[in-house]
């Protein structure tokens, strides 16, 4: 071996040897699995904070690159160590930056509950996240939560097939996404294969996909598996699930086995929903074959400085499957809706349904409920009791709201509960009809929680379409130190205003919140000037009222807690006691509406009655409209005064404008009242209401055609089209709108459309419909097309035939 050589050789080992020498590996075991690390960092493992054979593990010295071109090297590979049943628990796994991959096996589950990972955080990228033969969440609770800064190029959920022993039986464990992800930086691909992403039955809230970057796919990919001998069924297939990708791309949305049902998808963009149900009868299906393809769905693909044509739908195809209930509001084409089937046996119609190209417009009627509070903070000590009350409504009339844990965080066994002696655990939900209600979290700390704990999550949703939530957020910090009583006033007002011609006295409730659940608590009244009294309600709760009021100002009444080791907390009001009463506000707009054009010239009158004689003051709303003139005005001694607005938009002013204006009094504590006015600027387009829906409630609409209208409004102004429209069976109480009017008119009949739609093959029935189109429609059906019992709408005239003129 000559010198150079010899050199040579010798450099190529050094530089081996220095690029590697640094990577090491970190061994350790939990339970029935073996914890691989491979990098620069440290490993921790070991049990977690959430409860008994719960695991928790943590990467720290992590870089902290979010720039997935520098490749780090770093992996975590969990594995289990024997293949005998098992249900592990690994309540979160945590890097503190970037990873280059996170792969987790688990062997078979155990007592009919899978292993899994509930949570994932890291602060920084993954490559893949690949969990194998469990699920990403917890099956029992159906929570958890993946947050990752990102990118991820890959979010794979793999179910496995394990055979019985002693048996031909097999077992499917795995594959199903229980887990809210949030993706700040985008992922590439998310898929459950041989499991469902958050849908189970009697699901009542969705879970929640947000990522901010193009999408490739997210996939529910069911798995045929044989069981027995004699039975083949379907594992997975299904998505209930919110997914947000405002501004941003998703290629594909894709479903094998089932359906995609209650929910609701905001993105700019979608190439591709493609939902294949199964055959009737092998493999044997998730669901009923009336249950497959999408159903009470929303979907939405619009984005602010995009041009229509990038915020398109491309393409709906449902195969042994229907289309249901559910809404599609598209900005740019749908370029096909496809129903199709496999088995003249199969259903596969589009019922009750909106598709709707060329409009930003949002076609959802349903409000969210609403939770109070929607967050909370509270101390608390270990191996105590923690309850949290709230709240919960809904303005829509005939919803089912259903309020469960949505999130345990640490609290594995928390409850709500409610007043008629009912608790609910994990995965349970309290349905409710008749609204609103009032209800508990409860709570008993362990010995070992001991931490600032901020993912509790409670959450009341609707059954609407698409199913809406209002969420109470809880941050509980955890020691194992006393804390001070929490002391909680109802009504919370500061100051509180009496007005004796309404109610000659006040009262007030005080619940006091002891995290020491032996803790002796003493409630006292400082500064009582107006001779306030306390009954006990209970030990905890307080009752405080008045006997006698008289007019006046009462400064600095303290309400105060005492525990029995001297620490307290306080309230500090003021009680305001008169005879007077906020000005009523009203304006001389009918409902407190206008819908006006540009360049028209309009005003109104804003008027102020008073309690009693008083100067009523009206200031400037603080989002006046540029051009708008409404001054601020004084009026002394006077029971009712008005103050006018007037206004000529410019053409560059269309839009809403949602103006507050109020008007106070002089008395010794000036009062106020308002009224809330909505304007809308419009460019001489008219607003038409869908017809078809009311919140939730799908019911048949008259089949008399005449009275069939389609939904526009002024927020809708793109030539979007609608292509191919084909349904193997029977469309009906459904609308096709392609574009929007573009003329000023009073009767919509009479407008015109600026978007086109190509081709309808119905080959089933069709009646109840309502289709919109430029020029003429290309109408193929089995059975003649009966324009009578369906609305044609050719340029703004109704068509009688098909010469559709």
């Amino acid at each position: 071996m000559n010198l150079k050589f010899k050199l040579l050789l010798f450099f190529i080992i050094t530089v081996f040897i220095t690029s590697f020498s640094f990577a090491r590996t970190t061994v350790r075991y939990i339970d029935a699995l073996k914890v691989i690390y491979t990098g620069n960092g440290g490993l921790i493992a070991g049990p977690s904070d959430a409860g008994d054979f719960t695991y928790k593990i943590s990467i720290t010295g992590l870089s902290l690159t979010t720039n997935i071109k520098e490749k780090v090297k770093d992996t975590l590979v969990i594995k289990p160590t024997s293949q005998s049943a098992n249900s592990i628990f690994i309540d979160e796994i945590v890097a503190d930056g970037s990873l280059n991959s996170i792969k987790v096996t688990f062997p078979p589950g155990k007592n009919n509950m899978a292993s899994c990972v509930r949570n994932i955080n890291v602060k920084g990228y993954v490559n893949k996240i690949t969990i194998i033969n469990g699920d990403l969440g917890a099956p029992d609770g159906h929570d958890g939560q993946v947050n990752v800064v990102g990118p991820i190029k890959q979010i794979l959920v793999k179910g496995k097939k394990h055979k019985i022993k002693n048996t031909d039986a097999t077992e499917w464990w795995g594959g199903n996404i229980w887990a809210d992800i949030n993706i700040e930086n985008g992922v590439s691909k998310i898929i459950a294969k041989g499991g469902n992403i958050y849908y189970y039955p009697g699901a009542t809230d969705n879970g929640m996909i947000s990522i901010n970057g193009d999408v490739k796919l997210i996939a529910s990919d069911g798995v045929a598996v044989k069981t027995n001998e004699t039975d083949k069924a379907m594992f997975g297939g299904a998505i209930k699930a919110d997914i947000f990708n405002t501004g941003n791309e998703i290629k594909q949305i894709r479903v094998k086995g089932g359906r995609i049902t209650d929910s609701g998808i905001y993105c700019r963009q979608i190439k591709k929903v493609s939902v294949k149900g199964q055959k009737a009868a092998d493999p044997r299906p998730l669901f009923s074959v009336f249950e497959q393809g999408i159903s009470k769905t929303y979907i939405q693909t619009t984005a602010p400085n995009y041009n229509y044509k990038d915020c398109s739908l491309k393409n709906v195809n449902v195969k042994n499957g229907s289309v249901f209930n559910s809404l599609f509001s598209v900005k740019g084409d749908i370029n096909s809706i496809v129903a199709s089937l496999e088995t003249p046996s199969l259903s596969s119609s589009i019922t009750n349904s909106v598709f709707r190209a060329g409009t930003d417009e949002d076609l959802s009627q349903n409000e969210s409920p609403t939770i109070s509070p929607t967050l909370f903070y509270t101390g608390v000590v270990t191996e105590a009791k923690v309850i949290i009350p709230f709240t919960f409504d809904s303005i829509d009339s005939g919803e089912t709201l259903a309020v469960r844990i949505h999130n345990r965080g640490p609290a594995l066994d928390a409850v709500i509960s409610n007043y008629y002696g009912q608790s609910f655990g994990y995965g349970e939900a309290w349905k409710v009809s008749d609204y609103p209600e009032s209800g508990m979290f409860v709570w008993i700390t362990q010995s070992y929680q001991e931490d600032v704990y901020s993912n509790i999550i409670v959450r009341v949703s609707d059954n609407g379409i698409p199913n809406k939530f209002d969420d109470l957020s809880i941050i509980a910090s955890v020691t194992s130190s006393n804390l001070a009583p929490i002391l909680t006033i109802s009504p919370d007002d500061n100051p509180r205003i009496v007005n004796l011609t309404q109610e000659a006295n006040a009262t007030w409730t005080a619940d006091v919140f002891d995290m020491n659940l032996y803790d002796i608590i003493t409630f006292s009244i400082a500064n009582n000037s107006p001779g306030l009294l306390v009954s006990n309600l209970t030990t905890r709760s307080f009752y405080i009222y008045s006997t006698n009021l008289i007019e006046g100002v009462y400064s600095n009444i303290t309400f105060t807690a005492t525990d029995n080791k001297g620490l307290s907390d306080s309230k500090i009001i003021t009680l305001y006691v008169t005879s007077n009463s906020a000005p009523v506000i009203t304006t001389t707009l009918t409902g407190n509406k206008i819908t006006t054009g540009v360049s028209n010239s309009f005003s109104f009158y804003v008027t102020a009655i008073s309690g009693k004689t008083n100067t009523l003051t009206f200031p400037v709303p603080s989002k006046l409209p540029s051009g708008a003139v409404y001054t601020q005005a004084v009026y002394n001694s006077v029971l009712t005064a008005s103050n006018k607005f007037s206004w000529t938009p410019a053409e560059t002013q269309t839009g809403t404008y949602n103006l507050t204006f109020i008007a106070y009094d002089s008395d010794i504590k000036s009062l106020t009242g308002e009224v809330a006015v909505v304007i809308t600027v419009t460019n001489g387009i008219t607003n038409l209401l869908l017809p078809l829906y009311n919140n939730s409630s799908f019911t048949d609409r008259s089949e008399d055609s005449s009275s069939q209208e389609p939904s526009f409004s002024s927020a809708a102004s793109y030539p979007g089209k609608i292509g191919r429209i084909n349904a193997n069976s029977s469309v009906y109480y459904s609308q096709f709108i392609a574009g929007v009017k573009d003329e000023i008119t009073e009767d919509w009949q009479n407008a015109s459309y600026l978007g086109r739609m190509q081709s309808l093959k119905i080959e089933g029935g069709a009646y109840s419909n309502i289709f919109i189109s430029l020029k003429k429609i290309s109408i193929w059906q089995g059975d003649t097309f009966d324009f009578s019992g369906n609305a044609v709408w050719i340029d703004g005239t109704r068509a009688i035939d098909n010469s559709q003129k």
